[in-house]
């Protein structure tokens, strides 16, 4: 069964309890519905689990009175315990559309994941509408929703825009989870599903100079969460990078940078494109020493860049036995990061927080250690849950849920186990 795990909670002593309530529920469902944070469960158990068997015992329909007895009663407690889904959490990009079937605690259950972002559904319906965006969300996560009784959708990414489903407006920098709830906006739909859209975020440097993102601001919430972090520096590779400050656990400021498209478009549509015909490192070792060349002298000089890039051509010429493509390749993609590196003034010997694509983290992470850089690389997938997670518990609950929350907590039959 999805969801499904063993937990084994144990203690020397029937009198010390093992730290968690449940509640029986009218169709025979035994469910967690208070955790203590000192208590041998916390960690292990979830408020919302239900309890499928204890000590080999099946739960359903079991009588309470005999279940509150098998507990205190044990010293070891070998349970299956089935987590419950709290929310369907999508990342609806340009080119990518991406869902998952989450727990409270962030555990992926099912995914679903696809090309349908913006713009296959504008080349598919002319013009990304409503109705559009509506079927492919049905298609896709349909079965969970009908499943799964008040699991809630929340949506970051380019969904959210003026092109999107529905314009989730920019929030600004300073930005915390706190700070950007308010500017969430709920979906009206013809599914009648809890439909939420993450905002992007704007970062303003004067009266007629910003920036603005959509859908990493998710990651960075989550990054904050799941790190505790205070002060940070962290990055965002791409196509269009970030550079973002993190300061009092709060996005503080970012700049974006357009390292990964003016790459393409110098490999692929200027003069450059005749001297690196293919793409990729050819060997490792020999590209790997071209690459940061190119890190270094993009970030010692970087007003020489354009300078710099011609070299690519005028080297190819020169020297075309020792110029390989791929060393090329290399150098000026180490180049353009060298630049990006100066320009987002890194700290040499500091700590960088990477979020990105596992290979083009690691890019970032080699060009990063030519400044002797400390670096931790998450998950992009992990910490974008970990934020929608985070910003659905900040965000007002349904009369129902609460109703529901409220029965939870003083329910009739309910066993606080000791």
């Amino acid at each position: 069964m999805a969801g499904e795990r063993e937990v084994q909670l144990t203690r020397e002593d029937t009198s010390v309890s093992f730290g968690f309530a449940l509640s029986s529920q009218k169709n025979g469902d035994k469910i967690v519905v208070t955790l203590y944070p000192e208590g041998l469960a916390a960690g292990k158990l979830v408020r919302g689990d239900k309890i499928v068997s204890i000590n080999g015992t099946a739960m359903s329909g079991y009588d309470h009175d005999s279940m509150v007895t098998l507990i205190k009663g044990a010293t070891e407690l070998n349970m299956v315990v089935v987590t419950q889904a709290a929310l369907v959490a999508v990342d609806w990009g340009t080119s990518s559309f991406r869902a998952w079937l989450v727990t409270a605690r962030g555990q992926v259950l099912h995914t679903v994941q696809g090309d349908h972002g913006l713009l296959k559904l504008t080349k598919e319906t002319r013009e990304a509408t409503v109705a559009s965006f509506e079927q492919h969300l049905q298609a896709a996560v349909g079965k969970w929703m009908e499943s799964t009784a008040g699991l809630r959708i929340v949506i970051c990414g380019m969904a959210g825009s003026k092109q999107g489903w529905v314009e989730a407006p920019y929030a600004s920098c300073p930005s915390s989870v706190e700070s950007l709830v308010p500017y969430v906006v709920s979906v009206e739909n013809s599914l009648q599903w809890p439909i939420f859209m993450v905002p992007g975020l704007t970062c303003r440097f004067g009266p007629s100079e910003g920036d603005v993102m959509r859908g990493e601001e998710t990651q960075l919430l989550g990054l904050i969460t799941r790190h505790k972090l205070a002060d940070a520096t962290v990055c965002l590779p791409g196509t269009h990078s970030k550079w973002v400050t993190v300061k009092d656990g709060a996005i503080a400021e970012f700049k974006t940078f357009m390292t990964g498209e003016l790459f393409s478009v110098l490999s692929k549509h200027s003069i450059l494109r005749y001297s690196l015909d293919g793409e990729g490192f050819g060997d490792q070792e020999e590209d790997e020493a071209a690459f940061l060349d190119g890190v270094r002298r993009g970030h010692a000089s970087p007003e020489e860049v354009t300078h710099a890039m011609f070299t690519v051509r005028s080297r190819s010429l020169l020297y075309p036995e020792e110029a390989t493509a791929a060393k090329l390749w290399a150098y000026l993609s180490g180049l353009l990061i060298g630049v990006e590196l100066a320009g987002a003034k890194v700290v040499p010997k500091s700590t960088v927080y990477l979020i990105g694509q596992e290979s083009l983290a690691a890019r970032y992470a080699s060009a990063l250690s030519v400044l002797e850089v400390t670096v931790e690389t998450v998950s992009a997938e992990h910490v974008a849950i970990v934020g929608m997670l985070r910003l659905l518990a900040a965000m007002p609950k349904p009369a129902a849920a609460e109703e529901e929350a409220a029965a939870a907590e003083d329910p009739d039959d309910s066993c606080v186990v000791m």
